[in-house]
C-alpha cells in the first residue's frame, strides 16, 4: 500500500466513525446534545494515526536505485535511521488496518 493510500484508508475510517456519531445521535438525541464532543472522541484516534503516518512520509535518496525510506529520529543529539519504505511503523499500522 502506497504512503497515500494509506492516508486515504484512515480517512474513510475517520469518516466512517463521523457517520457512526450522527446515526447514533439521530436515533437517541435528548435536546442536550453534545454530538460534537462525542465525535471529537471518535475521531481522535485516527487523527492521531494520520499524524504517525505523515511523520513517516516516504521520501527518494539518490541511491542510484530509486528506493523510497523513512527517516526515524533516534535521540536529541539528531541522530536518524534510514529505513527502507514501508517502515517498521508503516509495516505495523499497515498490518492491523488490513
Amino acid at each position: 500500500m502506497t504512503h497515500d493510500e494509506l492516508l486515504a484508508k484512515i480517512d474513510i475510517l475517520e469518516r466512517d466513525s463521523e457517520s457512526d456519531i450522527w446515526l447514533i445521535h439521530n436515533d437517541r438525541c435528548c435536546g442536550n446534545c453534545i454530538c460534537d464532543k462525542a465525535e471529537a472522541e471518535a475521531t481522535s484516534p485516527h487523527k492521531a494515526l494520520r499524524a504517525v503516518v505523515e511523520l513517516h512520509k516516504p521520501f527518494q535518496y539518490d541511491d542510484g536505485a530509486g528506493c523510497y525510506y523513512c527517516v526515524n529520529h533516534i535521540d536529541s543529539n539528531k541522530l536518524y535511521e534510514m529505513y527502507l519504505y514501508p517502515c517498521p511503523t508503516i509495516q505495523a499500522i499497515q498490518e492491523q488496518l488490513k
